[in-house]
């Protein structure tokens, strides 16, 4: 449906580009200027909506998160492609309650995350909650023993180059309290 109501107002701004373009007495250069701005638009639209549909994002993870699904694609040598991993979560609140509804996000292969993914998945399918926690590596030592972290970029290059260390855990089972009767 969102894809139909895209396509008639695209229709519709075209219709209202040609009617300026034909009705008025505006010099050529300012009409193809209008015109490379609308398809500018168009272009910018499409990439846009993009992340609307739901594609993963490459942004940073949230610090804490509950962890809804993983899927791992190993890199494949013989079409010389990387793997990804594609983490489904939830942003998590100080407190560890859910904060967000659940994002899809593409992070770079590495074996050492996809087996922790595979045993956090292991847990969340026998019926346990699953909660990660992003870390950054430490870049450096100051002279006064604090730890200096690099954090500058937040995209996937960033996680490549620095190294972002994520660590699951298995929430305790909750406990219902007693009714007090």
């Amino acid at each position: 449906m969102t894809n139909l109501l895209l396509a008639i107002a695209y229709a519709l701004i075209a219709a209202l580009l040609l009617n300026i373009w034909i009705s008025t007495r505006w010099a050529t250069p300012i009409k193809v200027s209008i015109v490379l701005c609308v398809g500018l638009f168009y272009a910018g639209t499409y990439i846009g909506i993009r992340n609307i549909e739901g594609w993963a994002t490459e942004e940073q993870l949230p610090e804490s998160f509950r962890l809804v699904w993983a899927k791992t694609v190993e890199p494949d040598k013989r079409t010389g492609t990387d793997g990804q991993i594609y983490l489904w979560v939830q942003s998590l609140d100080e407190e560890g309650i859910i904060d967000d509804e659940p994002r899809a996000y593409k992070l770079p292969f590495s074996i050492q995350l996809a087996e922790k993914i595979q045993d956090a998945l292991g847990k969340s399918e026998k019926g346990a909650e699953v909660d990660g926690k992003m870390s950054h590596k430490v870049d450096d030592v100051a002279a006064d023993g604090q730890q200096i972290i690099n954090d500058q970029e937040t995209n996937l290059t960033y996680f490549k180059e620095k190294g972002i260390i994520i660590e699951f855990k298995q929430r305790p089972r909750r406990t219902l309290p007693s009714k007090g009767v």
